[in-house]
């Protein structure tokens, strides 16, 4: 028990400190875009054209009130209810966007990649735009951790699983993204984590140990309703700020948008099931921090340590009935 309660105090003692110590720095005013786009609708062909023109009319709101002044826009997953190479009247509209306010979007959407024979690999994709306008000049990222059965079925064929009676509509089909681009503006470096990948530690460490000054996470939470889902998904980029100590922008369809610091302090965030469009300023920390060069060790070695003692404890028992 002594043990234990020092472990405690001493943990407890080093988050005050740190907690008064880090230095913390402003890297630019965001604007962050929540449209509120109920899931069925969104891809409804008939009410694409209104989604995309929802989004640009909330993002051009957004620049107004801001002035004109925003470093980064952020439009959240799926954004863009479509292929973006197969909408080219949607390219435009981004571009102008873009290139007129002289302001980077950051936008959901689906990717393709085609291959001879026809075949192609799609991806629930992040495109930037720069402030020329294009999408081109930077490396489209594909999600590397996909949703089981509803993005990618494992395991089985998912031509398969969708002739499963009601299971049609909810397998997908998605490849999974193999690389990590790290995009660049005038107010740093940033990575893209897509929805859940915000509860897997491993993306934000590599991007922290590639330069990365900041990150965006963007999601679609309108599949959790009004349950404890939104509020969980959100908590998980607590953890990845203070593991990394880089200051991260949240972007959602719908559930919770804001800002976290590299202390894990949230700020500007929305409501569930509303309309929304935040500004706000982004802190981040320019430390690296050990976990984020070493990784997981503390606890392979607390898993290590505790198959030893079980394994003593266990002789010890043998020993006494034999």
């Amino acid at each position: 028990m002594g043990a234990v309660a020092i472990t405690v105090l001493v943990a407890a003692g080093y988050g005050v400190w740190r907690t008064k110590t880090l230095p913390v720095r402003d890297v630019g005013t965001m604007g962050l875009i929540q449209p509120n786009e109920g899931f069925r609708e969104k891809w409804d062909p008939a009410h694409a054209d209104s989604v995309v023109a929802k989004l640009v009319a909330m993002a051009r709101r957004t620049l107004a009130a801001s002035g004109g002044r925003l470093d980064l826009l952020v439009w959240p997953e799926a954004a863009i209810p479509g292929w973006l190479a197969e909408q080219p009247a949607w390219d435009a509209q981004f571009a102008a966007l873009a290139r007129d306010s002289r302001t980077p979007i950051l936008t959901g959407g689906i990717y393709a990649t085609f291959h001879p024979g026809g075949t192609y690999d799609s991806y629930n994709a992040a495109f930037f735009y720069d402030s020329t306008g294009s999408w081109r000049n930077a490396p489209v990222y594909g999600k590397r951790y996909l949703v089981p059965v509803v993005e990618r079925v494992p395991f089985f064929p998912v031509r398969l699983f969708r002739s499963l009676p009601g299971l049609g509509r909810w397998s997908g089909g998605f490849a999974r993204g193999r690389d990590l681009p790290v995009y660049g503006t005038r107010i740093g470096r940033f990575g893209v984590l897509i929805c859940y990948e915000s509860a897997f530690e491993d993306l934000p460490r590599k991007y922290r140990l590639a330069g990365t000054d900041f990150l965006v996470n963007i999601t679609n939470d309108a599949w959790f309703g009004r349950t404890a889902g939104p509020y969980q998904h959100a908590s998980h980029l607590v953890m990845r700020a203070i593991e990394t100590r880089t200051g991260i922008a949240r972007a959602a369809n719908d559930g919770i948008s804001e800002f976290v610091d590299p202390l894990g302090g949230t700020h500007e965030a929305t409501g569930l099931e509303q309309e929304a469009t935040v500004t706000g300023r982004l802190r981040t920390s320019d430390v690296v921090t050990p976990y984020a060069r070493l990784g997981d060790w503390v606890g392979t070695l607390c898993v290590l340590a505790t198959l030893g003692f079980a394994g003593v404890v266990a002789v010890q028992g043998w020993k006494r009935t034999a």
